[in-house]
């Protein structure tokens, strides 16, 4: 009986993993698609030229071994169970067919500009938005600590 029980345990855990791996497929076809390790690596470029990364003077360097040491195949799998917690199968299809697309090439390309010109303009909007937060306290008798 123990035989029997232990058998059956180790064949609906390996046929649950396996279905786990089956249900990935379909999203690493999709970050293939979305050619993630250009992504990222452009994302980092751009990051790294914000204007508060660049104040730092962060050497090229420290950016280059970054890059080397991403592993975007251990972000892949990481990411796999996300996006298929929020998309269905026929969605990563879709996602796929999209990012094969021109306009979906197109989106991968300028994405990491995008992306640094939107942070560069949302560090400003903050930083502005906090001076007026603190003039407002100011003047509301609110002193700041040192």
């Amino acid at each position: 009986m123990k035989k029997l029980f232990f058998s059956l345990a180790f064949i609906l855990t390996v046929s649950y993993s396996f279905a786990q791996e089956i249900e990935k497929a379909p999203v690493i076809k999709l970050l293939e698609a979305m050619n993630i390790d250009q992504t990222m690596s452009q994302t980092i470029d751009a990051i790294a030229k914000t204007p508060a990364y660049a104040a730092m003077d962060i050497p090229q360097e420290v950016w280059d071994e970054f890059k080397k040491e991403f592993n975007s195949h251990n972000l892949m799998d990481q990411l796999a169970p996300i996006y298929a917690k929020y998309y269905t199968e026929e969605e990563i299809i879709q996602l796929t067919e999209f990012y094969e697309s021109p306009i979906g090439q197109k989106t991968i390309q300028v994405t990491p500009q995008l992306m640094g010109e939107s942070m560069t303009v949302g560090q400003k909007i903050g930083a502005d938005v906090m001076k007026k937060v603190i003039e407002k306290l100011d003047k509301l008798g609110y002193s700041r600590s040192s």
